[in-house]
């Protein structure tokens, strides 16, 4: 899923794999749609500084997905 995730934001130019590209500074993230085994799916990246990126994915997403994502935990209520 996350392998699918990533390579759909870089199909998009959500994210890059050039430092620096995709606009991201420590601490800035992003969030982009895209469609996984037909599933819908919500996707959270965030710049963790040193060339790195974190993300998290919420396989149908509910509708206060953007809200929780950003949040470590929330489990269900991002789908």
């Amino acid at each position: 899923m996350l392998v699918a995730t990533i390579n759909e934001g870089l199909q998009q130019g959500a994210i890059s794999l050039e430092v620096g590209a995709d606009g991201l500074s420590r601490g800035d993230y992003r969030m982009y749609e895209c469609r996984v085994g037909g599933f819908p799916t919500k996707v959270f990246v965030q710049c963790l500084g040193a060339d790195e990126l974190h993300f998290r994915v919420a396989v149908c997403p509910t509708k206060n997905a953007e809200q929780w994502l950003p949040c470590m935990g929330a489990g269900f209520e991002v789908g």
